[in-house]
């Protein structure tokens, strides 16, 4: 017999401390004790870890239920991307291949605008807290193909996943495959987007995407009352006054047009929600030149565009009047 003191860590708890007590057979332990004391405790621990494992996978299987070919999939499976994957996500595809949370939700992104289809075949919880899954994944035209992956959390989310030695070549491949479907284009707008997500230094992170997505001679209508925007304003004015407040941009759909692109975007001005614009663009040599709200769509584009610059502009006049009444 021996008895321990062992301290117990759970995500978003206190620590627990508990005495348990372990009797042997041979060099075994057949069964395990808590002290009488410590029996709430326990109980209250394994009821909340059980919770947290049901949750996660709940999320993880409405997820990939999401991802069943349809037409619109990815207005259901890219909302339930933050909520299945950790921002700091490491996906590990191979030695070499490794995935960010971005790099991941491109891909899904161009998977499910492209007809594909994941499935879960199976699905377990390992007893270090992980799960391993072995998932099919089908492109059009093609038979499937099946890899394994396990899963580490942390807050609930997968923060790190590694693809099987025996399955990473595989997965790789259909990595590959389904980027081949995308273009330049769209990677990079979503890429620009992406880097207004709420968090400092949104603008810096997006200047250089500016650069190569947007021409020199990009024109920008804002409103039927407004004259045209170009590449300076949109750069020096427009980005970092989103940034500012650490406002928030989703795309929630992006495709190709004969002429360029068109996308839904929800804007987060001040922690508002102003709802979706549609917004269209066209490309000219391998890059966007003209942008516009999309018909219908105009008084939505003018107001988002006023909100971003008018809470800056009544942010810097409240500093300004808090300086005098300081001074």
């Amino acid at each position: 017999m021996i008895s321990a003191m062992i301290r117990y860590t759970l995500p978003n708890s206190n620590d627990e401390v508990l005495k348990r007590t372990f009797y042997y057979e041979g060099d075994k332990i057949i069964r395990g004790e808590v002290a009488q004391g410590d029996n709430n405790a326990f109980e209250g621990m394994l009821k909340q870890r059980s919770e947290e494992f049901q949750s996660q996978e709940k999320n993880l299987r409405a997820y990939f239920d999401a991802l069943d070919g349809s037409d619109e999939c990815y207005k259901e499976a890219i909302p339930l991307f933050p909520t299945v994957f950790h921002p700091d996500l490491k996906f590990q595809v191979t030695d070499e291949n490794n995935l960010s949370f971005q790099d991941l939700e491109n891909v899904v992104f161009i998977f499910c605008q492209s007809g594909c289809v994941a499935n879960i075949e199976s699905l377990k919880r390992n007893q270090d807290g992980s799960m391993t899954a072995l998932i099919n994944n089908i492109l059009p035209n093609e038979p499937g193909d099946l890899s394994e992956q396990t899963y580490f959390f942390r807050d609930g989310k997968i923060v790190h996943g590694i693809v099987s030695s025996s399955s990473a070549a595989g997965f790789a491949g259909v990595v590959d495959r389904v980027k081949s479907h995308d273009d330049d284009i769209l990677i990079q707008f979503r890429s620009f987007i992406g880097c207004f997500d709420g968090t400092p230094g949104a603008s810096e992170r997006a200047r250089p995407i500016v650069e190569n997505l947007f021409d020199s001679k990009l024109c920008i209508y804002t409103g039927a009352d407004e004259e045209p925007k170009d590449i300076c304003w949109f750069r020096d004015v427009f980005c970092p006054s989103f940034d500012e407040n650490e406002n928030v941009a989703s795309i929630e759909e992006l495709e190709r047009t004969a002429t360029g692109l068109k996308t839904v975007i929800r804007n987060v001005v001040k922690g508002k929600d102003l709802g979706t614009t549609a917004q269209r663009g066209i490309v000219k040599n391998g890059r966007v030149i003209y942008w516009e709200a999309a018909p219908g769509e105009e008084a939505k584009f003018q107001m988002m565009v006023d909100h971003v610059l008018d809470a800056n502009v009544a942010d810097r006049v409240k500093s300004h009047d808090d300086d005098i009444l300081i001074q």
